[in-house]
């Protein structure tokens, strides 16, 4: 393999690394920009939806998407639960942090009873099997999927907050929550949501991610660290 294949493959492989941390972040970011709240726990919503989409994808065998789907399903009720706590700890980051560290650690024994200690390989999906040729480099289509995935809900997620009402809320939220109360709108269902859908996005990318780094009990401080 020459130089420029080489830098190629890395820059592809790079990509996919950054379409999976693309979906974790945007619902952090957005959820400590709303709320003030630094959930560090969001790792731990990753690691659950990579197992959900196992349970449903490779153990039982359906369909990867609608797996995936069930993924961002469970994670956001996940997320609903996280949002009650939370609040328990408004603007006192560090018991958040406390918070965050005890919701990790519980989760990731959670799911060591469930699941077991050992990890989960790669999902084996035989339709996002084999590569496509770019170039002079073959990718995996597997890589490629998550790739797609990540940005396209960057890019949806984009629109929505710069181009929609509802994205205006949300921003207006984030800059004064104090005088969007105050035109009469309902701050606290806007944060519920913005949580649960950040968690339902984190769960898309515990799903997508499985493909390349299946599922661990690892994943809550391996995601965040990253």
């Amino acid at each position: 393999m020459g130089t420029a294949q080489l830098i190629l493959m890395q820059v592809l492989n790079t990509g996919v690394i950054v379409g999976i941390l693309m979906l974790v972040t945007l619902g952090l970011g957005v959820i400590y920009g709303l709320m003030d709240v630094l959930n560090l726990a969001h790792g731990a919503v990753y690691m659950a939806g990579a197992y959900v989409t196992w349970t449903f994808g490779m153990l039982m065998g359906w369909p990867f998407p609608l797996a995936v789907g069930m993924a961002a399903v469970a994670c956001a009720v996940l997320g609903l639960v996280f949002e009650r706590l939370f609040r328990l700890v408004p603007r006192s980051p560090n018991e958040q942090i406390l918070l965050s560290f005890g919701l990790i650690y519980i989760m990731a024994n959670v799911a060591q009873w469930i699941w077991g200690p050992v990890a989960k390989p790669p999902f084996d999906v035989s339709w996002l099997a084999g590569s496509v040729q770019l170039g002079v480099v073959a990718i995996p289509v597997g890589r490629l999927a998550i790739a797609v995935v990540g940005f396209g809900i960057a890019v949806l997620l984009w629109y929505v907050q710069d181009k929609t009402r509802i994205g205006a809320i949300v921003r207006a939220g984030m800059d004064d929550a104090t005088m969007t109360r105050a035109l009469g709108i309902n701050l606290n269902l806007v944060v519920v949501a913005v949580f649960v859908l950040g968690s339902a996005v984190a769960g898309i990318a515990g799903g997508v991610g499985g493909l390349v780094l299946g599922a661990s009990s690892d994943q809550p401080m391996q995601i965040l660290l990253l």
